[in-house]
């Protein structure tokens, strides 16, 4: 069930909003609460970014330490492959049309 709020805004953003709502032909509130949503949506991508970041960088720890009691010829062989099949991957993706 919705609830309502009542908040005064500084006159600065109480212009941006009128301007914002004039423009789109909506509500005040519909600017506003689009722009909560927006902000809480942005939250959530940056958890899972980080949640995948933090997955890349520990599978990266664990190669890097099975090629350190392996041997560093096999550990800068291997990275290097790795590195020219990344940069492979990342220029096809660049191709792609969106």
């Amino acid at each position: 069930m919705p609830r309502k709020f009542s908040f005064d805004f500084p006159d600065d953003l109480t212009s941006k909003i009128v301007e914002e709502s004039d423009r789109r032909k909506v509500t005040y509130a519909d600017v506003v609460r689009q722009a909560v949503e927006e902000y809480f949506q942005r939250d959530r991508q940056r958890h899972n970014f980080e949640a995948l970041l933090f997955e890349v960088v520990k599978n990266r720890a664990v190669v890097l330490r099975c090629f350190d009691m392996v041997g560093k010829e096999l550990s800068a062989a291997v990275l290097e492959e790795a590195g020219k099949d990344a940069t492979a991957y990342l220029e096809q993706q660049w191709k792609k049309p969106s």
